[in-house]
């Protein structure tokens, strides 16, 4: 289960103005923002003070959260979601930045989306299908490439008996991790008041 006594605030880094820059290194963090009544901290919080997930997830129980940092010239270009554990969000890395190839490009670089698991920044889904989650398999590269929509969870219902949580990104539908939604009733209920 979710320790409450924080809220985790999840945010990227990146200028989507200046798509093209490759000058920044740019990150998405988790930071722990705590409940209690003196939990506010008595010096401001530095980037040192994350764990430093780029290379491994095994962040320890009293980080004051994670950050992990994007390839060279990647930006987040979207907001973030998370649902039932799962944080999604977007980037774009300029196409000055890809390895050259023998086809025509339209200069929209690589869009990637995200899905890591907010607590840890770990993996949720074996993008490259190789049997291991690794922290190459926290984004799967997005056909077409530009600025992708920011995901936003939805539950779908059949009409009938049968609902699911997805997010959506433009035409993309991701389900998060964890058990299918139960069954859902429709309820009623009638208040009367006794009049004098």
């Amino acid at each position: 289960p979710f320790d409450s006594n924080y809220d985790a605030i999840l945010i990227g880094s990146g200028d989507r103005e200046n798509p093209l820059d490759v000058t920044i290194q740019n990150h998405f963090f988790m930071i722990k923002d705590l409940h209690g009544v003196n939990a506010l901290p008595s010096t401001p919080l530095l980037m040192t003070d994350l764990y430093d997930a780029t290379s491994s997830y095994t962040v320890p129980a009293d980080a004051r959260g994670w950050r992990f940092a994007l390839s060279t010239g990647e930006k987040v270009v979207t907001g973030a979601t998370t649902l039932n554990g799962a944080t999604f969000f977007s980037t774009n890395r300029p196409e000055s930045t890809l390895p050259t190839g023998g086809s025509c490009t339209a200069g929209l670089g690589e869009a990637r989306d995200y899905v890591v698991n907010f607590r840890t920044s770990g993996p949720i889904t074996d993008f490259n299908v190789s049997g291991t989650l690794t922290v190459e398999d926290r984004f799967e590269v997005r056909p077409g490439g530009g600025f992708p929509p920011s995901p936003i969870g939805v539950t779908v219902c059949d009409g009938l008996s049968k609902c699911s949580e997805v997010v959506l990104s433009g035409s993309k539908a991701s389900p998060p991790p964890g058990a299918p939604l139960g069954r859902r009733y429709r309820s009623f209920w009638n208040i009367l008041t006794e009049r004098k």
